[in-house]
C-alpha cells in the first residue's frame, strides 16, 4: 500500500507538472498496488471551501485510512523525537504514523520532512 500525503492532492488539484506526473503514475500503477490517503489528508483539502467537491471526486477512488488512537500515540512520539519544533508538523506526524501502522510507503512531494523518520519508506515516483 501507497499512503498519498496532502501535498501530492494538491499539485493534481492545481494541475501542476508534479501532479500531472502524480495522475500518470497512478495510471500506470499495477492494479494490484493500492492507494490510500489519511482522513488527516481529507482534513486538509477540505479546510479549503471552495475545493470541497473537487477533493471528493478526487479522492474517491482511494482508500480512506482512520485515524486510531494508537496512530495518534506514535504520531505524538514522532513529533517529539523527530519533527518538533514546528507546529505545522502536526499534520506531517499524522500521516507518517498512519503509514507506519499500515506498514505502507508514504509518498510525499516534501520528503524532507519525513527523512529522519525511522522505518518510515519513502514512495518515489
Amino acid at each position: 500500500m501507497i499512503l498519498v500525503d496532502t501535498n501530492v492532492f494538491v499539485d493534481i488539484l492545481q494541475e501542476t507538472p508534479a501532479g500531472q506526473k502524480a495522475v500518470e503514475t497512478i495510471e500506470a500503477a499495477d492494479p494490484e498496488e493500492k492507494f490510500a490517503y489519511s482522513v488527516i489528508t481529507w482534513f486538509e483539502l477540505c479546510a479549503y471551501p471552495r475545493q470541497r467537491e473537487s477533493v471528493r471526486e478526487l479522492l474517491q477512488g482511494f482508500k480512506a485510512v482512520p485515524l486510531t488512537l494508537s496512530v495518534a500515540e506514535s504520531a505524538a512520539g514522532i513529533y517529539l523525537r523527530h519533527l518538533s519544533g514546528n507546529r505545522r508538523h502536526i499534520p506531517d506526524a499524522l500521516i507518517a504514523a498512519s503509514a507506519l501502522a499500515l506498514d505502507a510507503s508514504l509518498w510525499t512531494l516534501n520528503r524532507s520532512d519525513f527523512r529522519r523518520i525511522p522505518r518510515l519508506k519513502l514512495f518515489s515516483a
